[in-house]
């Protein structure tokens, strides 16, 4: 299966679109697992702070605010969206090979029109 000079530009732009759209779910991605650090090391800090200014040992402090209920869940929210994080940036890279493998096949496609003589219709592949 080859591509014409048309169907080849066609795949080519879906694999640039399909990249792009990859690209900014990383984006995405990435602001929301900073929200959630942030959000998980703010209240760790302030339940830390409750605790010592309660009597708690300083040692001991930061064991105990991690096992609290809340501060337990968005311990796991900023894992999740690390964990999304991650998956997004694995599909970039598959959407960036994709690319790649729709450039060599197009490539490939235009080669063999060229060689079989099948190519014609498009004024740009014409030599004078």
């Amino acid at each position: 299966m080859s591509w014409l000079w048309q169907e080849a530009q066609e795949q080519m732009a879906v694999s640039a679109a399909a990249q792009a759209q990859a690209e900014q779910e990383v984006r995405d991605c990435a602001e929301t697992a900073a929200q959630a650090e942030r959000n998980y090391r703010v209240e760790l800090h302030k339940r830390i702070v409750t605790l010592r200014g309660q009597g708690t040992a300083a040692t001991a402090c930061e064991s105990l605010a991690k096992g609290e209920p809340e501060i337990a869940e968005l311990r796991y929210l900023r894992d999740v969206a690390d964990g999304v994080l991650v998956a997004a940036k694995a599909a970039l890279y598959r959407r960036r090979d994709d690319r790649a493998d729709t450039l060599q096949l197009a490539r490939w496609s235009q080669a063999r029109e060229v060689a079989d003589g099948s190519i014609g219709g498009d004024s740009r592949l014409s030599f004078s």
